[in-house]
C-alpha cells in the first residue's frame, strides 16, 4: 500500500476538492477544527467544526481517496473542505505513528455500563436534543405499528414532503430536497428493520408523487434527481427481500420506463433483471411490442423509450433484422441511417452496411453530412472500391465544404489534395476556411496572404502568429499588436490581462529592446485614460 502521504498529497487533495475549498480545508486543518474520532490504515473518522459540527468518514485505497461528509456542499462536490481538512489532519497523525480508535474505548466502556445505563444517557442526551427525540420516538412508533398503519402514516409523510404549491425555483429546492432526504433517511431505516414489504409500497407511492411534481421544480443542480435514484435504489433492495410478483413488478417498471420525466427512470428493466427474472422480463418484452405496435402517432419522446427496450432485447438475441426494423420506422434523417450502418457494422455485416451507406448517401445527396459520407467511403474503400470512395468524398467536398473530409481524402489519394481543395474553397469564397488549412498544412505565406486581406477573427490571427513565431516573425509581431489592441479596446480587467500577454509575446520577438520600450510608451500614451490597463502596464515596465 502506498504511504499516506502520497496518497493524500496537498495535490492529490487539491485535485479532487478544488483550489478553493483546498485552501479553506487547509485553514481548517491549521485551526485545529478536526476532532479525530478513529484512524486506521485506510480510514479516518472525524467531527470537523465549521459552520456546524460536521461529521467525516474517509477512506484511500491505491491512488484514490473519497468518502463522506454530511455538509451540503458534499452532495454537489463529492470532495468538500471538511474532507481536505481531515486528510490533512490523518496524514500528519499517520506520519507520528499515531493510530486512533476513539469509538471502540466509547463501545467497551458503554458495554460494561450495562443496557440500562446506555439507555438512560441516551434518553437523557435526546430530552436535551429534540431532532435526536423526535428521530427515536418515530422510530419507537415504526417498530410498534403494523405494515398497514405503517403505510397509511407515511404515504401521508410522502404526500406533504412532496407536496408543491406553485413552482419551486432555484433557490428553494434545496430545502424542499432536505426534506427528502430526512424522509428517504427514516424509510430506509426501516428496510433495514425488516420492514420490507412497507418499504416496496412506499417508494412506490413516493416515486409516483416526485412524478406528479417534475415540470413545477428547477432541478438545475441535480438534488431531485439524486432523490428520486436514490428512492428506487431503496426501492430495488426492499422487493430483494420481498420478491415481488414479477408481471405486476414488470408492469409497473415499464410504466415508469417509459411515461417517466426523471432520468433515474431511464433503463430500470435492465437495473431490475434479476428481480424480475425470465417471467419479469418476458412481460417486460410482451408490453414493449404491444406499446411499440401502438405508437406510430405518439410522442417521440416515448417512442425512443420503446426502442431502446426492444433494441436491448434484440441485441441480446442477436437479431440484426429486428434491430435494423426498429430504425427502420423512422428514417426521416441522416442520424437513422448512421446509427444502422454502425450495428451492421458490428455485426461484421460490411455488405449489408454498404447497401444502407449507398442508399443514405443518394437520399441525402443534395446535403450531405460528414460522418455519413465518410463512413460510406471508409466500407467503399474496405470492398476494394478505392475509387468511388475517392469520387464520393470529393462530390460530397464540392457541394457542401467541411474539412473533417480533408484527411479522409489525404488516406485515398495524397497527391494534390490540399491544392485541389483550396481551390474549391477559394471558389466558393470560403476564406476563413482556406485559412484553416494553409494554417493546418503548414503553409504560412498562403495563410498570411489571406490574413492580411481577409478580416478574421482574433483566435484566427493568434493561432498563426503562434505558429509563425520561426518563420515570420515580423508577421506574428505585428499580429501581436493587433491582437493588444483589440484587447485594450473591451475595456474590462480580463481583457486588459489578455492585453499584457500579447504585448509579452510581442516583445520575445523583438530583438531592439528600445523598439519594444517605446511600442509600450506608445500604448501607455494613448490609453492613459484608461487606469487599470495602465497599472498593468507599468508593472509589465
Amino acid at each position: 500500500m502506498r504511504p499516506i502521504h502520497e496518497i493524500l498529497s496537498d495535490k492529490r487533495l487539491e485535485r479532487a476538492a478544488g483550489s478553493g475549498a483546498f485552501a479553506r480545508g487547509a485553514a481548517y486543518h491549521a485551526q485545529g477544527r478536526v476532532d479525530l474520532l478513529s484512524l486506521d490504515d485506510g480510514q479516518a473518522v472525524a467531527r470537523v467544526r465549521g459552520t456546524e459540527i460536521y461529521r467525516v468518514k474517509l477512506r484511500w485505497r491505491g491512488d484514490v481517496a473519497a468518502g463522506t461528509c454530511d455538509c451540503p456542499a458534499f452532495d454537489s462536490t463529492d470532495f468538500c473542505k471538511h474532507m481536505v481538512a481531515v486528510a490533512m489532519t490523518a496524514r500528519e497523525r499517520a506520519d507520528d505513528g499515531t493510530m486512533i480508535d476513539r469509538r471502540a474505548r466509547l463501545v467497551e466502556h458503554l458495554r460494561r455500563q450495562g443496557l440500562d445505563a446506555a439507555i438512560a444517557r441516551l434518553l437523557s442526551l435526546a430530552e436535551r436534543d429534540a431532532n435526536l427525540w423526535a428521530e427515536i420516538e418515530a422510530d419507537a412508533q415504526d417498530a410498534l405499528e403494523n405494515d398497514q398503519a405503517l403505510v397509511r402514516r407515511y404515504r401521508a409523510e410522502i404526500d406533504a414532503a412532496c407536496h408543491v404549491a406553485g413552482d419551486v425555483g432555484y433557490y428553494a429546492v434545496g430545502t424542499y430536497a432536505d426534506g427528502l432526504s430526512a424522509l428517504l433517511d427514516r424509510v430506509e431505516r426501516l428496510n433495514a428493520n425488516g420492514r420490507a414489504t412497507a418499504v416496496v409500497a412506499l417508494m412506490a407511492h413516493f416515486l409516483e408523487a416526485m412524478q406528479d411534481v417534475f415540470e413545477a421544480i428547477d432541478d438545475s443542480e441535480g438534488e431531485l434527481s439524486s432523490a428520486v435514484q436514490r428512492a428506487l435504489e431503496i426501492h430495488l433492495a426492499a422487493c430483494e427481500q420481498t420478491g415481488p410478483d414479477p408481471l405486476d413488478l414488470a408492469q409497473w417498471l415499464f410504466q415508469h420506463e417509459v411515461d417517466g420525466e426523471w432520468p433515474a427512470f431511464e433503463d430500470l428493466r435492465i437495473d431490475y433483471a434479476e428481480v424480475l427474472g425470465k417471467t419479469g422480463m418476458a412481460e417486460y418484452r410482451r408490453l414493449a411490442e404491444e406499446a411499440w405496435a401502438a405508437t406510430a402517432a405518439k410522442d417521440r419522446a416515448q417512442r425512443y423509450a420503446l426502442r431502446e427496450i426492444l433494441d436491448q432485447f434484440a441485441r441480446e438475441d442477436g437479431d440484426l433484422d429486428a434491430r435494423i426494423a426498429l430504425r427502420s420506422a423512422d428514417l426521416t434523417g441522416q442520424y437513422a441511417y448512421l446509427e444502422i450502418i454502425k450495428i451492421c457494422m458490428e455485426a461484421e455485416r460490411q455488405d449489408l452496411a454498404l447497401k444502407w451507406a449507398r442508399d443514405a448517401v443518394w437520399i441525402f445527396e443534395d446535403a450531405p453530412n460528414v460522418n455519413l459520407v465518410s463512413l460510406a467511403a471508409q466500407l467503399e474503400a474496405q470492398a476494394g472500391r478505392s475509387d468511388e470512395a475517392l469520387s464520393l468524398l470529393w462530390r460530397a467536398f464540392e457541394r457542401a465544404p467541411d474539412l473533417a473530409l480533408v484527411n479522409h481524402l489525404k488516406r485515398l489519394s495524397p497527391i494534390d489534395v490540399v491544392d485541389r481543395t483550396a481551390e474549391v474553397l477559394t471558389a466558393k469564397g470560403l476564406w476563413a476556411m482556406l485559412f484553416e488549412l494553409q494554417l493546418a498544412e503548414g503553409r504560412l505565406d498562403a495563410a498570411w496572404e489571406i490574413a492580411n486581406r481577409r478580416t478574421l477573427g482574433d483566435w484566427r490571427l493568434k493561432a498563426l502568429a503562434d505558429a509563425s513565431r520561426q518563420t515570420h516573425r515580423s508577421e506574428a509581431r505585428a499580429a501581436y499588436e493587433r491582437l493588444a489592441e483589440s484587447s485594450v479596446q473591451l475595456g474590462n480587467a480580463g481583457a486588459y490581462d489578455t492585453a499584457i500577454k500579447f504585448i509579452r509575446l510581442r516583445g520575445q520577438l523583438c530583438d531592439d529592446p528600445a523598439s519594444q520600450a517605446a511600442y509600450v510608451a506608445d500604448l501607455a500614451l494613448r490609453h492613459k485614460a484608461k487606469r487599470t490597463f495602465i497599472q498593468r502596464l507599468d508593472a509589465l515596465r
